[in-house]
């Protein structure tokens, strides 16, 4: 075979290995939701118990009084793996089902899925002579998402050196926004000053009813000394009568083929295809994983499953009882603008029954794609083909 012949060959194989990698992730997500929702568990259901709740009753566990014997959970030790073996690394990157996966203390936009990330601004051209200390603002709000009934609640701090710094609002405002830019007219946002703190209120209900999609605010004050400075922020609003379903507080769990299934209960108002994502806590609070459910749900009273991985639980020697928190889902729109609907997130959260680690199964995943990928690939080592090994999509 020519040199030409055998470079033609590989990169067939090296698209073909490819397209089976993304198949093969379609395909188990797909296998795993058709599942758990034809294997549903029998498992005693429970309430929902708030996060500072404490009860004795065995139908609504709450935080145990005395933490049980358990490891402290901690990162899996990844192993060791030749920069050129492509087999091992695939084989890590799929050790877990795709739709479950570690919950690391920096995932912040896991653990705090409706946190705001502003932060102070530096304005140019003011550094004071005598501190060095530049002014800066922060312009932003309590949270991100917000439901058609509530109100937006957003700030406007200005300081130097830690002290506020006189300001003359001179224009703020919020529109509505589409996939086009702005909807309608702008309308005045009115500031007041609380101590050292500039705060505006947006009531959805009265101002933006019907508005799906983000809000932009836009605030411009000066200062006293050069220009006057400009700065916005965006929201997302849900109006209160699209909201496509609601959280139940109900939820139920049991071990199921070698993993945690942890149910939870969602009245679902229109047909449609969703996403719900939850986290898994240990009985001292440190986070362990996540896990998500995609599939195709009709109206009514349904039981979302969401499979934490045995194995992951065994990696990171935490046994039960566990803590669900961070309970939150949409309505996908495929092809619209915006593309989702949202639930109010779950505002309560869920403790399982106490499991051991021998409860769960120590196989890694698998499915008939990963073996065949796995088959591809050692083919391509007996032959010396060498393969870049697309990465493996994990997680939300």
């Amino acid at each position: 075979m020519s040199e030409k012949d055998a470079q033609g060959r590989a990169g067939r194989r090296r698209r073909l290995v490819f397209a089976l990698v993304l198949a093969s992730l379609c395909l188990a997500i797909a296998a795993l939701w058709f599942l758990n929702r034809t294997s549903i568990t029998t498992a005693p259901v429970h309430t929902a118990q708030a996060p500072s709740a404490v009860s004795g009753d065995d139908e609504a566990p709450g935080p145990p009084r005395a933490a049980p014997a358990a490891a402290t959970p901690t990162e899996p030790d990844a192993p060791v793996l030749p920069d050129d073996d492509p087999i091992a690394l695939y084989r890590k990157q799929t050790r877990y089902a795709p739709t479950s996966g570690v919950l690391a203390p920096t995932a912040l936009d896991l653990l705090e899925p409706n946190r705001r990330y502003e932060r102070f601004v530096p304005i140019g051209d003011t550094v004071d002579r005598g501190s060095g200390e530049e002014i800066r603002f922060l312009f932003t709000a309590d949270k991100y998402y917000y439901e058609g009934d509530e109100d937006v609640k957003a700030r406007l701090e200005v300081q130097r050196s830690g002290r506020a710094v006189p300001i003359d609002i001179q224009l703020s405002t919020v529109e509505a926004e589409g996939g086009s830019g702005r909807i309608g007219e702008a309308k005045p946002l009115a500031f007041d000053r609380d101590g050292d703190v500039h705060r505006a209120r947006i009531d959805l209900a009265e101002s933006f009813p019907e508005h799906h999609g983000p809000l932009r605010l836009v605030v411009r004050f000066g200062f006293g000394e050069g220009e006057a400075q400009e700065a916005d922020l965006r929201v997302f609003t849900t109006p209160a009568n699209s909201i496509p379903g609601r959280f139940l507080g109900r939820y139920r769990d049991a071990p199921q083929n070698g993993s945690l299934l942890v149910e939870a209960a969602v009245e679902i108002f229109d047909a449609g295809f969703y996403r719900f994502d939850a986290n898994l806590f240990a009985h001292d609070g440190a986070p362990l994983a996540f896990a998500n459910f995609k599939g195709h749900l009709e109206p009514g009273v349904r039981w979302i499953p969401l499979e934490f991985f045995g194995l992951l639980l065994i990696d990171l020697g935490a046994s039960g009882p566990y803590e669900v928190r961070n309970l939150r889902g949409y309505r996908f729109l495929d092809g619209h603008y915006p593309d989702r609907l949202r639930l109010r997130d779950a505002t309560t959260t869920y403790w399982t029954h106490g499991y051991a680690l021998a409860s769960f199964s120590d196989e890694e995943f698998t499915s008939p794609e990963k073996q065949r990928v796995l088959e591809l690939l050692e083919l391509d080592a007996q032959q010396g083909i060498a393969l870049d090994l697309p990465e493996v999509a994990n997680g939300p």
